[in-house]
């Protein structure tokens, strides 16, 4: 199975540092991207 399509298998508890993966440069643009649309959704 795709590893995009899998089912998360944990909701809001603690992941283990083994678990986690994506480093910031590829976080960045999600995380801005919300950012700035809620800063444009202010105006």
């Amino acid at each position: 199975m795709d590893s995009g399509m899998r089912v998360e298998k944990r909701s809001i508890e603690y992941i283990p540092r083994s678990e986690r993966h994506g480093r910031v440069n590829s976080l960045f643009t999600v995380w801005f991207s919300a950012n700035m649309e809620m800063v444009q959704a202010d105006d």
